[in-house]
Parts: structure tokens; sequence; C-alpha cells
């Protein structure tokens, strides 16, 4: 992947989306941040149809990235459009769900860095008993994506929910406020 995206001639590309199933996460965005400013991803499984590519397409073609005074603000609004299309385009696929978003690469970092503060915490106090019960907690209760409801699993979480499980069943004023600025 790395030899494509340099292959590609672009330093970095104004937005990168993902037609697959679970790409919105913090493992993608980690990796993506250095190609793109902002990523089109799902949480969740995608139905079978994926995205209506003509509609995608046209949004596209119909804007000049360049002429425009704001170009973050068009990249907003494309994104905007295109995930109001997949959720309410009319497929004859079943699905469970939809669900579609984009995140500004640009803040990935800061979001890593109040992660990493959670998780430097409880890597230091697993040994309590409220850490470990915490995250069993948190990790049966939070948004689950990915499910397969025949053999009970999940493929993950969703981190703003996760942290918010966490934050109820602790007592350590310190991760709190670790907590809250991560959800914030």
């Amino acid at each position: 992947i790395n030899t494509a995206f340099a292959d590609s001639g672009s330093p970095k590309f104004t937005m990168i989306g993902f037609d697959a199933c679970l790409q919105a996460s913090i493992e993608t965005s980690r990796f993506m941040k250095s190609y793109s400013d902002y990523l089109l991803a799902s949480e969740e499984l995608e139905p079978g149809h994926g995205w209506l590519w003509s509609t995608v397409l046209t949004k596209f073609t119909k804007t000049d990235f360049g002429n425009n005074t704001n170009p973050a603000s068009t990249v907003q609004t494309i994104g905007k459009a295109l995930c109001d299309n997949f959720i309410l385009d009319v497929h004859s696929y079943k699905s469970s769900g939809k669900t579609l978003s984009i995140a500004d690469m640009t803040k990935f970092s800061t979001l890593e860095t109040k992660l990493n503060a959670v998780l430097t915490d409880y890597t230091a106090n697993m040994s309590t008993s409220e850490y470990p019960q915490g995250i069993l907690y948190a990790t049966t209760n939070a948004q689950a994506y990915g499910k397969n409801e025949k053999e009970n699993t999940k493929n993950a979480v969703d981190i703003k929910d996760f942290a918010l499980k966490l934050k109820e069943k602790t007592t350590s004023a310190t991760l709190k406020i670790k907590l809250n600025d991560l959800i914030a």
C-alpha cells in the first residue's frame, strides 16, 4: 500500500473512501492519516450493494476543488452528501443497518494521544479489581460493530461509547479526567 501511494504522485489525497466493511477504525485511521486529509468509511459490515457509485462519481465530477476558497468545506460537504446517499439509498439487499462517516485525519494524532493516556493508566492499574471489571463491562456493553449473532461475537466497539462505559465504572478521579478528555 505504501508503494501504491508513493507511486501515485500525490503527496496526500484530499479524501480516501473505503467501500468496504469495518474500515472506520483506529487501525485504519492510524495508517491513512499519512495519505489523506479525510477518511470516508464504515464502522459496520456494509450491505452487499455497497455505495451507489453513479452518485459518488457525479458528486466528484461536479466539484472543482482547486478553485474553491475553502476546499476543506467542500470536502466535508461532499463527504456528508456521500454518507447521506449511502444511508438513505434503498436496495433490494437486506441489511441490519448502515454506517458511513467522514473523519478529519488531521485530528487523529490528538485522538491517539488522548487514547494512549487512558491506555497507559489502565496498563499501570490492571492489578486492581476495578480496572479489569471496567474493561469487561465496557467491552460487553459498548456499541458493537461487525456482530455475528449466531456465534455471539463482534469485531469492534465504538471508542467513544467504550470510554463512556469505562467512565461509568471507575472511581479514579485521574482516569475520569483522561476519559473526559478522550470523549470530548
